[in-house]
Order: structure tokens, then sequence, then C-alpha cells
């Protein structure tokens, strides 16, 4: 589970849940709309956090343990680094 804060009045406002292991890693998009987080069920989430609903919007899935997740500046392309020593490039719009 990923919990989202309010930093001003450093409150929770929403927990992202839908991973099946712990989360090992997370990066916001630059725009502020979405959020990726990497775990160790050996998926990628992207989460759409642009409306109050925080939804789950694509799930990348792969053969090792994700540490590492960035994203680009054209907030489409996300490069992921792996236990087993990969590094792997998604188009976070289709896997």
């Amino acid at each position: 589970m990923c919990r989202v804060w309010n930093l001003q009045t450093q409150r929770m406002i929403h927990q992202l849940v839908g991973h099946g292991n712990k989360i090992t890693c997370v990066k916001i998009f630059s725009n502020e709309r979405a959020v990726l987080t990497g775990s160790a069920d050996r998926s990628i989430k992207v989460w759409d956090i642009s409306r109050k609903t925080y939804r789950q919007t694509t799930t990348l899935r792969h053969s090792s343990t994700c540490y590492s997740v960035d994203v680009a500046s054209d907030s489409f392309t996300a490069v992921s680094g792996h236990m087993d020593g990969g590094i792997r490039l998604w188009d976070v719009r289709t896997g």
C-alpha cells in the first residue's frame, strides 16, 4: 500500500491499494497527475491522482522485482531498474 499525504495539512488523503507484495519504489509524475509504484510482486502500477478517485490505470508486468522507477518529462515513458540487473523502458499508456 502507498499512502498519499497532503504536506500542508500533514494528513493522509488516500491509500493506493493493489500490489500483492511490498512497494519498493515510488515516483510522482512531473505534472503531478499520476504516481508510479514498483513492487516486489514484479509489477509496476500507474495511478491517476488527478481526481479524488485515485484509480489504477495501467499495470506493467515483468520477471524481476523493481527497485527504482523514473518518468520522462513527456509523462509517457517510464524507466525501471530491477533486481536481475535489467533496465526496462515502458510506455505508461499501453504497457
